[in-house]
């Protein structure tokens, strides 16, 4: 047997002897990955109204002794310390800003 009847001999025995059983259904997988995010888009909406659904009826529920509960549990006194730092910047502020000039300008 000669080298080249050998190579025939492969080349007739491999399953893929020719490229166009290797050729991929493009279209299929873009229907695939289409239909997935069409999937997951629906989800997405179904779960947002579920979700506003619920926040609304949670808003709904509030009365105004439970509104009265959450603004009672405020300190007055850290509301009133914040109020005067506040207004203590407020005072410097003004200060600074009527205040004259100390230092002299440089680029004269």
């Amino acid at each position: 047997m000669d080298l080249k009847s050998l190579k025939l001999k492969l080349k007739s025995k491999t399953k893929f002897s020719s490229k166009k059983e290797f050729t991929l259904n493009s279209r299929l997988h873009w229907d695939i990955i289409l239909y997935i995010s069409g999937l997951l888009v629906v989800a997405a909406l179904v779960f947002g109204f579920y979700f506003f659904m619920q926040a609304n009826n949670d808003l709904d529920s509030l009365d105004s002794e439970t509104i009265a509960s959450k603004i009672e549990t405020l300190n007055k006194n850290k509301i009133q310390k914040v109020l005067d730092m506040f207004s203590g910047r407020e005072q410097k502020s003004i200060e600074i800003l009527n205040s004259a000039t100390t230092t002299p300008d440089p680029s004269i």
